[in-house]
């Protein structure tokens, strides 16, 4: 429990420091969770392990990327649920061209505050924190697992 915990304001603090600096340099700046295949797990399939706070630099010709934080993985054997009925942010995955070994999501922070998610009062936007042991379960949570949700319209962060 502990580790989920922990993982959980890990994360909590990647989009702080992301919302924050997108206002700071008046510039977008994503957190982007990734999946991969990681034999520190059980599951045979590729999981959501790890997240990064990276900058984007606009440009017409296509965005370019730069790091803002080191990539780091989740605490021990946690991952991010990878179905939807948890994890709704799993939606907007972007699916690399084949031949990379990895995919993710990412919530991009605007310079006003504002997340590039879609304000839906119905469904809000989540990201559920689990052991791996559960990772594969689609009928229920350990109940250690924890869910954070995003505000669209803030940016911030709360954890259920």
């Amino acid at each position: 429990a502990q580790q989920v915990y922990a993982s959980a304001s890990n994360l909590i603090q990647a989009f702080s420091l992301a919302r924050s600096t997108a206002i700071r340099q008046n510039s977008p700046v994503q957190v982007r969770i990734y999946k991969f295949q990681d034999d520190d797990i059980l599951s045979e399939d590729p999981q959501f392990r790890a997240f990064q706070v990276t900058g984007v630099k606009p440009s017409p010709s296509g965005d370019s990327f730069f790091q803002v934080a080191d990539l780091q993985k989740f605490e021990s054997t946690i991952v991010m649920s990878r179905f939807s009925k948890y994890s709704s942010i799993v939606s907007s995955e972007t699916v690399l061209p084949s031949g990379d070994s990895y995919s993710y999501v990412a919530v991009e922070f605007r310079p006003d505050g504002s997340t590039n998610l879609e304000t839906n009062p119905s469904e809000p936007w989540t990201i559920t924190l689990l052991p791996d042991w559960g990772s594969d379960d689609q009928s229920s949570l350990p109940k250690d697992a924890r869910t954070l949700v995003i505000s669209p319209d803030t940016g911030t962060v709360s954890l259920l």
